[in-house]
């Protein structure tokens, strides 16, 4: 197992760690062993085989243990009972505090002439994609006259809107019209791949970012829908047939203890914006984003576990396929 692999194994047990609100000082111990392991200059396999695994900073007995058995077993029983206790897909829940690095914000033509090189060559215009979106480089642009704003709030990857600005760059005809728009309006890809197919041609980096997108914005959005329409069928239950600002007050209420407007000016404050009257596309997906932080760090364990299901049970329920 690679010492970056390791490294992940142990990050993504601090971020449960975190979901079960366990000790701080446990939390902290994972964080430092995991970029340790990923600042070593040899293998881990090797101090494993050389008994030296003790000599990096911030490994001690426990940890010891646990990278010795991932090295000579590729798994780790400890990770495994951990992931059990949360729903499927739960310990891909981006960081709190993210240690990602953000994409600079710098010009992007050779994604584009990448692009439409290797799709003339022959590669499948998919694929040919995931690796355009690879090379881009740019976090935010305004291309005739429209904002693009790929990464949310620094961390999380709008991969389907940069994958929508490629498309558009190519020249007419070079992608099909009717897989381009099962992609980008329903998210539905023309080829099947797996997690690491993927991962590997959009790069490690963008990969979580993209997770960070799907769990922060994404489930966020559904849950609030889920959430809306049981308010709303109580509210028909109860002789009310209007739609009205009450609904959608309660189902904030509901999962983060306090109305829309108060959670905006809240988020505003926080992040030194202007108080306006209305929200526009960008601020909203940043503030969604910013609600899915806040509502991580107000819940205990049981209530995010729960609305997560219930998340995902929406989207599913709606057709939408589910992070890769």
């Amino acid at each position: 197992m690679k010492n970056s692999e390791i490294a992940a194994v142990f990050e993504d047990i601090a971020e449960l760690l975190k979901l079960k609100k366990d000790n701080i000082f446990k939390i902290r111990a994972y964080q430092k062993a995991a970029r340790s392991i990923e600042e070593l200059p040899v293998a881990a396999e090797q101090l494993v085989a050389e008994g030296r695994l003790r000599e990096i900073s911030g490994v001690g007995e426990a940890i010891t243990k646990k990278i010795t058995e991932l090295v000579t077993t590729d798994r780790l029983d400890y990770y495994e009972k951990l992931k059990s206790e949360f729903p499927e897909g739960i310990s891909n829940l981006p960081d709190i505090t993210p240690q990602l690095p953000q994409l600079p914000a710098t010009g992007s033509a050779e994604a584009i002439r990448y692009l439409e090189q290797a799709i003339a060559s022959g590669e499948h215009w998919y694929i040919a994609l995931l690796k355009a979106i690879e090379l881009w480089t740019t976090a935010e642009e305004t291309h005739n006259g429209r904002l693009y704003c790929y990464l949310i709030a620094g961390e999380a990857f709008d991969w389907l809107l940069l994958a929508e600005r490629l498309c558009e760059a190519v020249t007419d005809g070079l992608v099909p019209e009717d897989e381009k728009a099962s992609l980008l309006f329903h998210g539905r890809p023309p080829l099947a791949l797996t997690v690491k197919e993927f991962k590997e041609l959009i790069g490690n980096t963008k990969y979580h970012q993209y997770l960070n997108y799907f769990y922060g914005i994404t489930v966020e959005e559904a849950l609030l829908l889920a959430v809306r329409e049981e308010v709303r069928k109580e509210r028909q239950a109860l002789g009310y047939t209007k739609e009205s600002d009450a609904a959608d007050n309660e189902a904030y209420r509901r999962i983060y203890s306090a109305t829309k407007a108060v959670l905006l000016k809240r988020f505003r404050q926080e992040k030194g914006y202007p108080q306006l009257k209305s929200t526009g596309l960008k601020e909203l997906k940043e503030f969604t984003y910013w609600l899915f932080k806040y509502r991580l760090a107000q819940c205990d364990r049981a209530r995010i576990a729960s609305d997560t299901k219930k998340a995902l049970k929406r989207l599913n329920a709606s057709g939408s396929p589910l992070p890769k």
